[in-house]
């Protein structure tokens, strides 16, 4: 009996630690403005609201490939039209991608 209130506390505590460990993420909404340039290049900027500063924001093209990564700003200059992603992580580890197409 002793054995089995053991077991039962054990896998009591096991919960409760990872249901304290698991933080609950609020919703991270990202908006962008697009400002074209004269040439073929772009200047983007997100604006980050919900979840908890700082942020890292990392910005891949259509294609997967890593354009662009940055741990204290918003702003990302000389982009060409195209589609893109934006993932966003807060400090938590909470986190949000959206789709951008710059025209």
């Amino acid at each position: 009996m002793i054995f089995k209130t053991l077991i039962l506390f054990f896998s009591m505590v096991v919960n409760l630690e990872q249901a304290v460990a698991t933080p609950v993420c609020p919703e991270i909404k990202i908006q962008y403005n697009v400002r074209p340039a004269s040439t073929n290049t772009n200047t983007i900027q997100f604006e980050i609201t919900g979840g908890s500063a700082p942020y890292s924001i990392i910005f891949f093209d259509s294609k997967g490939k890593l354009m662009s990564q940055d741990f204290s700003g918003s702003t990302f200059e000389q982009i060409a039209g195209g589609t893109y992603q934006c993932l966003v992580v807060d400090q938590n580890k909470c986190s949000s991608i959206i789709n951008v197409i710059i025209p």
